[in-house]
C-alpha cells in the first residue's frame, strides 16, 4: 500500500472513530440525564451508569478522537521562532521531535495491545456490581494508541517540517 493509500485509509478510519466518539458523547449525555431524573424523581438510579460512563464512554471519547485531532490540526503544537536562514535546522528539529514522539507512541501501542491480549486470554473483569471485561477497556486504549501512532508516521512523511509561514507572527 502506498503512503497516499495508507493516508486515505487512515482518514476514513479517523472519521469512523470520531463518529463513534461523538455517539459516545451523546450516549453519555442521555445516560447521565436519565440517571439524574430517575435518581431524584423516582429514587431509582441506573445502577450501571457510572461504570459504563467512567470505564468505557470516557475512554471512547478520548482515545477514538486522538488521531482525528492530529489529522485536522487541532492538536497542541510547539512552534519554534527561528530566523528564515535556520530553515534546515528547524526541519531537522521537527523531524527529530516526530521520531521521538513516534517511538513513544509505538511503545504505548505495544503495551496497550499486550494488555488487551493478556486480559482477554485471562478473562479478566473489573470487580464491582457488574463484571465488565477488562479487555474491552484496554482494547479501546489500544485502538487509540495504534491509530495515533500510524497518524504520526503519516504526519512525519507528509507534513512540511521547519518554517510554517502561516503560523508566524505578522509584523
Amino acid at each position: 500500500m502506498s503512503l497516499a493509500g495508507l493516508q486515505r485509509a487512515m482518514d476514513a478510519l479517523d472519521r469512523v472513530l470520531a463518529a463513534v466518539a461523538g455517539l459516545a458523547v451523546i450516549a453519555m449525555m442521555v445516560i447521565v440525564g436519565a440517571d439524574v431524573v430517575l435518581r431524584y424523581a423516582f429514587a431509582a438510579p441506573i445502577p450501571w451508569s457510572y461504570d459504563l460512563i467512567s470505564i468505557f464512554l470516557i475512554n471512547l471519547i478520548l482515545y477514538f478522537s486522538f488521531s482525528e485531532t492530529l489529522r485536522t490540526g487541532h492538536h497542541m503544537a510547539l512552534d519554534l521562532a527561528l530566523p528564515a536562514s535556520w530553515t534546515p535546522v528547524a526541519r531537522a528539529i521537527s523531524i527529530a521531535g516526530w521520531l521521538v514522539v513516534i517511538a513513544g507512541l509505538a511503545v504505548w501501542s505495544w503495551v496497550a495491545l499486550r494488555a488487551t491480549w493478556s486480559s482477554a486470554l485471562g478473562a479478566e473483569v473489573i470487580p464491582g456490581r457488574f463484571e465488565w471485561p477488562v479487555w474491552l477497556k484496554t482494547g479501546i486504549v489500544a485502538v487509540g494508541a495504534v491509530t495515533i501512532t500510524l497518524r504520526a508516521l503519516i504526519h512525519l512523511f507528509t507534513a512540511p517540517h521547519g518554517r510554517n509561514p502561516e503560523r508566524e507572527p505578522q509584523p
